[in-house]
Parts: structure tokens; sequence; C-alpha cells
């Protein structure tokens, strides 16, 4: 995940050096009669935000994995392929990000007579590229953003209620909640090696099954529910699991406890992450809404200009507000930061 959060800061830093200079420039018609040098300020504008919403994307799906998949996410999601992937996001983002130097552009419509030519942006860019790039660049990113975060809070809230049950059902005969039997992570499992009970006095077999994270070394993290399905109530008892698989309470609590601490540093980092992409959506969506109304109803609809130069504005400043936000509130990124880099962190404990 690192890769690509440091991916998404030389991007933001990239808005910093690169485009925000450059809109400055065409905001004030600069440079004259440089078609080329024009398009190509221009396209540099459009390299580093594509590639903001594309890290975002690989953000999200690398924590879906983490939490949906996390033996997957571990075997296979290796910094190496990480660096692929991240390479091949450059790589994308500046084909993208290049279209109008490739001719995606309306130069042509330009009048050649007039001496001085200004490079203004709604001059020069074509709002059929503009079109292109909301619809099928940025809008797709963002739906796939909003759905996997919410699948992750959704398993965050999950595995909540179900450690709580699980907490809980220790020394209660509480139901556990219907999802918990069905989930990956705390499903209902029989014991390896673990036998039907012999018949109690009314002749009914008893079946043992275990509730909980069932480890690798067979330890369970759960408890332990013994059914009669005879009974016509179907009624279950939980049990302690430490008094079937011989684990000791403190260390089934110790463990339960790490858990706990593992889910809610990495509920943590998805809720920056997602803090991330809500404060893209809110900052972009105004020039990209502006743009489709150009495109869409020209001479229908006039925006004014001040409208127009907040909505840049706004956008633009949604890097900075990245940088800083995933800075402060990442702890490990600043670690990794340390690790990589020792001399852009100060000496202060982290």
């Amino acid at each position: 995940m690192f890769i690509f959060i440091f991916s998404l800061s030389v991007a933001d830093l990239l808005v910093g050096l690169v485009a925000i200079p450059c809109s400055i420039l065409t905001k004030l018609g600069l440079p004259h009669n440089q078609e080329l040098l024009c398009i190509s300020m221009l396209s540099f504008i459009m390299i580093p935000t594509q590639n903001s919403i594309f890290n975002m994307s690989a953000i999200a799906i690398e924590r879906f994995a983490a939490v949906k998949f996390p033996i997957y996410h571990v075997t296979r999601l290796t910094p190496q392929r990480a660096r692929y992937v991240t390479v091949i996001i450059w790589i994308i983002s500046t084909i993208v990000g290049c279209m109008p130097m490739l001719g995606w552009n309306r130069l042509s419509e330009a009048d050649t007579s007039l001496d001085v030519r200004p490079c203004l942006f709604m001059q020069v860019m074509s709002f059929d590229y503009m079109a292109f790039n909301f619809f099928v660049c940025i809008l797709p990113p963002i739906i796939i953003n909003v759905i996997l975060y919410y699948v992750i809070f959704t398993s965050f809230a999950h595995h909540h209620a179900c450690s709580s049950w699980l907490a809980c059902g220790r020394e209660s005969t509480t139901h556990p909640p219907t999802t918990c039997e069905a989930s990956v992570d705390d499903a209902t499992k029989v014991t390896n090696g673990a036998k039907p009970n012999k018949e109690d006095s009314s002749g009914e077999v008893g079946i043992v099954q275990v509730v909980g994270d069932i480890k690798k070394n067979g330890v369970g993290n759960g408890a332990i529910i013994a059914s009669t399905p005879n009974t016509p109530s179907q009624e279950k008892k939980v049990v302690s699991a430490s008094a079937v698989v011989g684990h000791h309470p403190p260390q089934t609590q110790q463990h339960e406890q790490e858990s706990l601490r593992k889910r809610r540093k990495e509920m943590k980092t998805a809720g920056v992450i997602l803090f991330l992409v809500l404060s893209f959506i809110l900052c972009w969506m105004p020039i990209h809404i502006c743009n489709m109304i150009f495109k869409f109803g020209e001479g229908k609809i006039d925006i004014p200009t001040v409208i127009i130069d907040s909505a840049v504005v706004t956008s633009h400043s949604s890097s900075a507000f990245n940088f800083f936000l995933y800075s402060w509130r990442l702890r490990s990124f600043k670690i990794q930061l340390h690790k990589r880099f020792p001399f852009l962190v100060n000496n202060r404990p982290l």
C-alpha cells in the first residue's frame, strides 16, 4: 500500500510544481502564439491529476484484498508486483494526459489571422476529450472506490459484531449474529478430529461446532456451540473454547486483543484513504461538472467566470490537502518514509 501512497504523493507534488503554475499561465493566456507549448502545458496538467485517481483506486483494491482475502493479499500482492502496477498506472496516466498533444484538441479551430493568439484552456482543449476523460477515466474509478470502501467498512462492522458476541458468548447463552456463521473469518467449522458426543439421558446425540477464527495451529479464537438437533427448540449452548481445545482463556483473550488492535489499525488506515477519496470527489467534481455543462449545454447555460475560477482553485488545492492528510494521519506511512528517506523526516520519535 505504501508504494501506492508514495506514488500518490509524487503525483500530488507534481500538481503543485507543474499543474498549478501551468494553470496560472494559461489563465493569463500565456504563452502567446506558441501552440505546441500551450497544448503541452495543458497536457501536463492532466497527467498528475489522472494519476491521483488511478492510485486511489489501486489503494482501494489493495485494502479490499487485505480485508476480504488476507491470505491472497500476503502471498500474491508482493512489493515487486505493486511496483509493476505503479509503473503501469503512470504509463496509462501519461498516455491519457498526452492525448491532447497527439491531436485531440481544438487548435485547428483557432483564428490564425490574429496577431496575438492566447493560450486559453477553454479555446484549446477539446470538450470531447474532457467528456471522455470524465466518463471513462474519472467516474468509473470513483464508483469503484465507493463500492470497495462500502464493502470494507461493512466487513469491519460485521467483524466487530461477531467479536462482541464471541466476547460475551463464553459466559452466556446468546445466539451468534446470523452473518457470523456465514463469514469466512467467523464461519462455523467442525473441529479437526472432533467426534459426536455420547448419547445423553434422552438418547439424543449432540454435535460440537466451533464458531470463531480457527487459526492454522488448530486453536480456536471463538466459542464452541453444542447443539442437539433432535430437540424441538433446536437450542444451542455456548461453551468456552478453552474447555474443548485446551486453550487457556488469558492467551485467547490476548490473541483477540491483538486481532482487535490490528483490525482497528486497518480501519484507521482505510478511513484516512476514504477521506482522501471523498476530498478528491468534492474538490474535482465542480470543475468536471462545469466542463460537462460546456460540452452538453454550450450556448444554453452560462457559467459565471468566478465559479469556474473557484472550481479550478478547489481542484488543485485537493492535492496539497492530500499530502498533509496522509503525512499527519498515517503513522505507518511516516515510518516507511523515514526508512527510505531518513533525511526527509526529522529525528523525533514517530
